[in-house]
């Protein structure tokens, strides 16, 4: 089996700050055309940032009034402030997919007040049935989904999928937190996010900047009216232990690359990168022994590896380790140790194409090595 000098750093969703032009993260700097904006920004930030960010997300059929947009330092912050917020509905209960971003799960493990339900996601999404015997049974305050370019499956949910989570949200006074944190950089032909089929009723969205600008950290969320000053007022709350809203000079380095389409023009080289890549690993995974390695999704930065019961993950990553490929276990996926599938996740977002073909091989021999011992 071929050993390679380099190292290829694929367990991670970080991508390398030098991926973005840094001539617009140096333009971005000329803060000049804000200099009238007081520092005392509040809790929603500049409004003449969130003005642009209205105007911008209109092309990824993201539909918000400048005041109801809310600047935040990161989507963890929110579901965190979620949590902790009184709904309408006047219920407790969480519910979260099943695997989904590991620092979320301990996010929720984190909340004890709160009783989390889990519901497995697959490549095919959610049992739509079992989903709604939740809703109906389990007083359930709102279910936390990434529709699109699913961390770690890789993978987005069918159209038809969306509606009817979207339908059966309103029917039981669910509300849904959409966390869209790559947004439309990986292109999915006529996707629609939750927001936008919903009219944003019962759905709160949840968006970031952080893999489109890495030097950037910067999210904000999209509240149902109902829910503004309650987030408001929790925000105002939790911001005497931590900073909520980002700094000033991050916004206005937002502002810029919005009003000059440095940000377009960053998604649109991140776009073909990806494409890319993901055409290069397709070359490979469509001819894997599906009952021994089989790869989940093509959406995005990320996928898993379902490895064969006979293959254990932990020597399966130090084999890969030995030869400089560094990945990651989805057990921290899992809110559920007892529910973790033996799986792996790997990352697009430190390796380049030609990275693909010197390691995608490795992945597939050293599973077929292990299983037949």
């Amino acid at each position: 089996m071929e050993t390679t000098n380099d190292s290829f750093h694929m367990e991670s969703g970080n991508p390398m700050v030098g991926s973005f032009p840094l001539s617009y993260a140096k333009q971005s700097l000329a803060l000049d055309e804000y200099h009238f904006e007081s520092l005392d920004i509040g809790y929603k930030g500049v409004s003449s940032v969130t003005q642009l960010l209205s105007d911008c997300l209109k092309d990824s059929y993201i539909y918000a009034q400048a005041n109801r947009i809310h600047l935040t330092m990161g989507i963890q912050g929110v579901v965190h402030a979620l949590c902790e917020m009184s709904f309408p509905n006047q219920r407790k209960n969480i519910l979260i997919e099943e695997p989904s971003y590991a620092f979320i799960v301990d996010l929720f493990k984190s909340h004890t007040e709160s009783k989390v339900f889990t519901i497995q996601r697959t490549i095919e999404g959610f049992d739509l049935k079992e989903l709604e015997e939740i809703f109906q049974t389990q007083e359930i305050k709102f279910f936390y989904l990434v529709p699109r370019n699913h961390n770690p499956l890789g993978t987005s949910l069918s159209y038809q999928q969306r509606k009817k989570i979207i339908a059966l949200a309103q029917e039981y006074d669910v509300y849904l937190a959409e966390d869209d944190y790559f947004m439309d950089t990986f292109h999915i032909r006529n996707y629609e996010p939750l927001h936008y089929l919903s009219g944003g009723d019962h759905c709160i969205f949840l968006g970031s900047f952080t893999k489109i600008l890495p030097y950037l950290c910067i999210g904000f969320t999209i509240m149902p009216a109902e829910l503004r000053q309650i987030y408001i007022d929790k925000v105002d709350d939790l911001m005497k232990f931590g900073y909520y809203t980002p700094p000033l000079i991050s916004q206005t380095m937002l502002a810029v690359l919005l009003s000059n389409n440095s940000l377009e023009i960053s998604k649109n080289l991140l776009k073909r990168d990806l494409q890319d890549k993901i055409s290069a690993l397709q070359k490979y995974t469509k001819y894997w022994p599906a009952s021994i390695l089989s790869y989940s999704g093509y959406h995005g930065y990320y996928a898993s590896i379902k490895l064969h019961p006979k293959i254990s993950v932990d020597c399966y990553i130090r084999e890969l380790e030995q030869r400089n490929i560094y990945i990651r276990s989805n057990l921290e996926s899992f809110y559920h140790e007892e529910h973790f599938d033996n799986s792996v996740r790997v990352s697009l977002a430190k390796i380049s194409a030609e990275d693909i073909h010197k390691t995608y091989p490795i992945l597939r021999e050293l599973a077929e090595s292990l299983y037949a011992e």
